[in-house]
């Protein structure tokens, strides 16, 4: 019997062989077939995308009501979350005349409308305002309605949800063998629009004003709205084994077994939630698939062929708007490509507001991005569970690929690490100790460790004694040495430390100078100009060993307790002052007023000087209170470093 399948491989299995009763026989030298991978063959331009077909089989078979041809003629549930347009108060209201339109165009139009009319995803509308609506084309020449929401875009307020980071999501796929990709069928049809806010969607066509009651696409807050409500919904599977970009729902797995569990957990939130799918965009237990323009799978991240075949054949530009259209599309793209930046500067130039100028350096540039498109690099997922260390080719341009690994030599002496761990130790324990002076092994066993030299000559330096009192009298004299050195070395420590140190008491009743530090100052305060010091102030309480209570003035808004450290006595400063002596003579005016030294009043009237120093001293005075006071004018007031104060 000859079983010809079409393919390059004629195989029957044992469940075929045992159903039709074929008859075998036993070859001498039978062909041994490792692996048989039929399902990657293209056939007739089709290529099949699931593996594990069995397994796919039944999943698809119990979450069949998951992918209907068409969305239900009914409106989604009304779930927590719903699509929100609030105005911004006093904007005015959009009201547009609607396109005009060839019949063709037209009925087309009409057909979609009625169609979303029999739906229940639109109905007719009273609404004070309007856009209009119209067709754009679709790859496979059909039409798509979309409404021109830019007028009522301007006046709505914008909200923000976090949209997830490519490279993120990439990261946390290491691992994973195995990949399923879910699309939802019409995703912005599946939500709803919130209550009361229906009116503000409405739009235009020859037949009339019409509004949505499901979130139409083109409106300014859908994207965040979406995927909020997706990673509400899917919160308990992203980052184990889920991400979400929109209606891309991604599922990776390290096993079929996992994958198949993981796949399950998400057809079944996905039903309770009723969101529909469209299966002819799926992709299920699959090595490798295709998201968000990147291949991905067990190697690590590739270029899409599909985009790479767009970039190659792309023409040369003419005008600004298709050097933009490249510059944006290859960008996508720069991640795989060494000095970007450098090959696209001339391309960059021409993109300047100006005269548009192809210049011979943007050519060259075209066509050595295209080239090194053809055999982009495969990027490596890093590995998060293990240790790793990223390293900079300091090139200024980004490129996400390995620059550096251990190599077979590094790694063979990790195999070995821990045959070296004696070694260490033993030179830890026979070196000697800065403090001690003794090595760790003598301090324990009262002998030096031998060394390898030790070994050639018998070692004359080791204490050997048979009496084990004079042994234990020999441990504990190198236990008292070793503490009279720590002993000494701790002192000469706290000498060393003590020398930058002061030590000093204040008692209540001193007058002592204060250090403003920045933080005793409000933050909104200006503290370039404020006073690094302030005083004196008298000491009113001690406040354990190193914090005083100090009597401040009224105008000074800050804590009163200071540390020792930032108090100062005066008589470090008493001691720079020289005194002058501001003499007023009698029967001349104020103008006619004098400041001495202390030289030219003892000079002009010693005892008064005299008397001057026994008022200011605790030493008793040959001067009875009052004497000579009465005879003189004279007053004095002390100067710092000889100004009048």
């Amino acid at each position: 019997m000859i079983i010809d399948g079409g393919s390059s491989l004629n195989i029957a299995s044992q469940e075929l062989v045992e159903k039709l009763n074929l008859k075998t026989e036993r070859h001498p030298n039978p062909f041994r077939v490792a692996w048989v991978n039929d399902t990657s063959i293209p056939w007739k331009n089709l290529k099949n995308k699931i593996r594990n077909i069995q397994q796919t089989r039944k999943i698809l078979d119990d979450f069949s009501d998951l992918w209907p041809a068409e969305l239900p003629n009914e409106l989604p549930p009304m779930r927590d979350v719903q699509h929100a347009i609030d105005l911004i108060p006093g904007a005015s209201l959009p009201n547009l005349p609607a396109y005009r339109m060839n019949p063709t165009e037209h009925a087309e139009l009409k057909r979609q409308v009625d169609e979303l009319l029999t739906k229940g995803f639109i109905r007719e509308s009273l609404s004070p305002c309007g856009v209009p609506a119209l067709l754009t084309p679709k790859k496979d020449g059909s039409w798509r309605m979309c409404v021109d929401s830019r007028a009522i875009n301007k006046i709505t307020i914008k909200y923000r949800f976090p949209i997830p980071r490519l490279d993120d999501m990439l990261d946390m796929m290491v691992g994973s063998v195995i990949f399923s990709k879910i699309d939802l069928r019409s995703g912005y049809h599946q939500i709803r629009i919130r209550p009361g806010d229906e009116w503000k969607t409405s739009f235009k066509t020859k037949d009339g004003l019409y509004e949505w009651l499901v979130m139409p696409f083109g409106l300014t807050n859908a994207p965040s709205t979406f995927m909020r409500i997706m990673t509400q919904v899917l919160k308990p599977f992203i980052g184990r084994f889920v991400v979400v970009y929109f209606d891309d729902i991604l599922i990776y797995s390290r096993s079929c077994e996992d994958h198949e569990e993981h796949l399950k957990q998400v057809m079944r939130t996905l039903r309770a939630e009723k969101f529909y799918i469209n299966l002819k965009k799926c992709t299920f237990m699959s090595p490798s698939v295709v998201f968000l323009g990147f291949v991905v799978s067990s190697k690590g991240v590739e270029t899409d062929p599909e985009k790479i075949k767009a970039i190659v054949d792309w023409p040369v530009p003419t005008n600004i708007h298709e050097v933009r259209s490249f510059h944006g599309m290859a960008t996508f793209y720069r991640r795989f490509i060494r000095n970007f930046s450098s090959i696209m500067a001339p391309i960059t130039e021409c993109m300047k507001p100006g005269l548009f100028i192809w210049t011979k350096a943007a050519n060259k540039a075209f066509e050595e991005i295209k080239s090194k498109m053809v055999n982009p690099p495969i990027l490596r997922l890093p590995d998060f569970e293990k240790v790793f260390e990223v390293a900079c080719d300091a090139s200024h341009v980004g490129i996400g690929a390995v620059l550096a690994k251990r190599d077979i030599l590094w790694l063979s002496l990790l195999r070995k690490w821990d045959n070296v761990l004696p070694q260490a130790e033993f030179a830890f324990n026979s070196s000697t100790n800065r403090t001690t002076g003794y090595s760790p092994f003598e301090v324990a066993y009262g002998l030096k460790p031998k060394q390898p030299v030790d070994l050639i000559p018998l070692p004359t330096s080791v204490r050997t004694s048979q009496d084990g009192d004079a042994f234990a009298r020999h441990i504990r004299d190198i236990h008292e040495k070793v503490r009279e050195k720590i002993k000494i070395s701790n002192e000469n420590y706290k000498e060393a430390a003590d020398a930058h140190r002061r030590y000093i008491q204040f008692q209540e009743g001193d007058l002592v100078m204060v250090r403003l530090r920045p933080e005793r100052f409000h933050p909104s305060t200006y503290q370039k100009l404020q006073a690094k010091k302030a005083g004196p102030f008298r000491v009113l309480k001690r406040l354990g060993e190193n914090a005083y209570l100090l009597e401040l003035p009224s105008n000074l808004h800050f804590s009163p307790i200071f540390n020792v450290e930032d108090c100062i006595s005066t008589m470090a400063i008493t001691t720079m002052w020289i005194p002058k002596f501001l003499v007023k003579w009698r029967g001349k005016p104020h103008s006619e007023n004098t400041w001495i030294t202390t030289t030219d009043f003892q000079k002009i009237n010693p005892d008064l000087y005299e008397l001057y120093q026994a008022s200011n001293s605790s030493e008793p005075s040959s001067f009875k209170p009052g004497e000579l006071m009465g005879e003189s004018l004279l007053k004095f007031i002390q100067g710092r470093k000889g100004r009048p104060k």
